[in-house]
């Protein structure tokens, strides 16, 4: 996984999103207890389906991945 600071704090860096880590998103919005508060609780995310979204997002500036160093 390739990641690019983009701002940085002391714990935590913004890098632009890694399409490739789709299946680690996967893994996190199908998970009930991440999902909860955020209303997506009852969808269910396929890896194909997650990546295709990553896709799209990567290509605006306007998202970003949250790393912990």
């Amino acid at each position: 996984m390739k990641y690019f600071k983009w701002y940085e704090g002391d714990r935590i860096y913004f890098s632009p999103i890694n399409p490739d880590d789709y299946e680690i998103y996967t893994k996190w919005v199908n998970d009930p207890a991440v999902t909860e508060g955020v209303g997506m609780r009852n969808k269910v995310f396929s890896l194909q389906n997650e990546r295709k979204a990553l896709e799209k997002m990567s290509e605006s500036s306007d998202n970003f991945a949250i790393i912990l160093k």
